[in-house]
């Protein structure tokens, strides 16, 4: 079988803005003094659809991170009340296997006066107090806790823990 191949029509660019006039003069457009280019009105063209795939990626990515901020952070909150223990901070807190360990920096804590109170108002035991490594641990389910943290001075850092939002 033989092939047909289609032909390709190909003007030049004097030929093309020729072209462009005649149109033009047919629809009864004026054009301005300049003579209208077909390189002009296709960089003209490139550039709104560039500049236009530019703000559809921008949005594109504002909605991708927009729609992946909630399972980047969790919603895990410790929040010191007006007057915290200045010298006591939290270094780390993870939660492992429904235990709940947090753990602080500062002098003069009093491991011994800590209290986690339940959003009823019933007091949850604390499994362990390592004072060495300055780690404490608790139990943690799907509850908000307000936990209290004493130094020797007579402050209290309190700090409000909600479970993360499905």
């Amino acid at each position: 079988m033989i092939r047909k191949h289609k032909q390709k029509y190909v003007m030049n660019t004097a030929q093309a803005e020729n072209t462009l006039q005649n149109v033009f003069s047919a629809c009864d457009i004026q054009t301005l003094a300049q003579q209208v280019s077909i390189r002009e009105l296709s960089e003209k063209h490139r550039k709104e659809a560039l500049s236009y795939k530019k703000i559809m990626a921008v949005v594109f990515i504002f909605l991708v991170l927009v729609l992946l901020a909630p399972l980047c952070f969790r919603s895990l909150s410790a929040e010191p009340s007006a007057n915290p223990a200045a010298d006591i901070q939290i270094l780390e807190h993870y939660t492992e296997n429904g235990v709940f360990y947090m753990t602080l920096a500062g002098d003069n804590i009093d491991y011994d006066n800590i209290r986690i109170l339940s959003a009823s108002g019933t007091e949850k035991e604390i499994l362990s107090v390592d004072k060495a490594s300055s780690t404490i641990s608790f139990p943690f389910q799907d509850e908000e806790l307000d936990i209290y943290i004493p130094n020797k001075n007579g402050e209290t850092l309190h700090l409000f823990l909600a479970p993360e939002k499905k």
